[in-house]
């Protein structure tokens, strides 16, 4: 092999190293000359699926001359939170206190770990072109804390769009300026007000949305189309009407399972999961505007878990549909 041309070496390792990087760490310590033939593609496809191994891997780019931080699709899987704490059998002070506790331990990691990835993702800000974020909203890691363009991102993954734009956010935030894909996944979060509130403020060039798991939401999908809103849902005067990106041109929606007629609990003041299923129903129907496509519904409120999430990433980072599949 050593007799192989250095370019047609890592040619050929760039086909392979699509897997997370399980191929690109097997390949650097194979020998010295595979080493170096692959040192700038062994990083095109990363998987970081605890908090371990996002470290390493951030210490690890720190070192690399930036030609050689070549990572193209980017999997990060937030820190666990700790555990919620047990009350069962403490009076209401001792509970109150516990639950303050696990909030002010919650609150530390998530910081910590929200400058880690900041640091990470200004490290490959330059190269990354798909990313997906499989962390849950209680870590608390925002992205405006990054401070950084990502100039070639163009497919966009989070459970929860506060990481990338918070609600303290009232003005465009120009983070991502080649977006065309964007999935918000996930339970218990309102995938429809971050479209409607957050879209227009950081994806000015997006194409796509998939919402997968939306149950219940703040707003009237009607708004997606600016449909006549039911008297009930009007605007308040100083709330105006959201101005998606006239780059848009599908939405994709996947409804969470339907709630249990004997389990039916909602926020005050959201629209319950029948009601926007069925203005999403009618919206399907119509032209103009983005086309909205429903797909079944999930069985499961874990059907969108990790490995589902990771499956879909390599899928799309291998060239195929990934959570675009209808």
């Amino acid at each position: 092999m050593d007799k192989i041309p250095l370019e047609i070496c890592e040619r050929m390792f760039s086909f392979a190293c699509t897997d997370g990087g399980k191929t690109g760490s097997s390949l650097s310590a194979v020998s010295k000359y595979v080493r170096d033939a692959s040192r700038r593609v062994r990083f095109q496809s990363v998987s970081l699926e605890n908090y371990d191994q996002l470290r390493k891997f951030h210490i690890l780019l720190e070192k690399l001359p930036s030609r050689h931080r070549n990572v193209h699709n980017l999997l990060l899987t937030g820190p666990k939170g700790p555990e919620t704490p047990n009350t069962d059998g403490l009076d209401r002070q001792a509970s109150l206190r516990a639950i303050r506790a696990w909030k002010d331990r919650l609150h530390e990691e998530g910081k910590e770990a929200s400058l880690f990835v900041a640091r990470l993702v200004r490290a490959v800000a330059p190269t990354v072109r798909v990313l997906s974020f499989f962390i849950p909203p209680e870590s608390q890691i925002e992205f405006t804390h990054i401070g950084v363009c990502l100039p070639v991102l163009e497919e966009l993954t989070v459970q929860d769009a506060n990481i990338l734009c918070p609600v303290t956010i009232t003005e465009t935030v120009e983070l991502f300026p080649n977006l065309k894909r964007v999935h918000l996944a996930g339970p218990y979060v309102d995938h429809l007000d971050h479209v409607l509130r957050l879209l227009p403020l950081f994806g000015p060039s997006v194409t796509h949305i998939r919402m997968t798991g939306l149950e219940q939401s703040r707003r009237d999908p009607y708004e997606l189309k600016a449909r006549q809103l039911p008297a009930s849902r009007a605007l308040d005067a100083e709330q105006e009407r959201p101005k998606l990106p006239e780059s848009l041109r599908e939405i994709v929606v996947q409804m969470g399972p339907e709630p249990s007629t004997n389990f039916r609990i909602f926020s005050p003041g959201f629209l319950p999961y029948e009601l926007i299923r069925e203005h999403l129903q009618d919206l399907s129907g119509e032209s103009g505007g983005p086309k909205i496509t429903m797909l079944a519904a999930q069985t499961n409120l874990d059907d969108y878990n990790l490995t589902a999430a990771k499956e879909m990433w390599l899928d799309r980072g291998n060239g195929g549909p990934g959570c675009w599949a209808l």
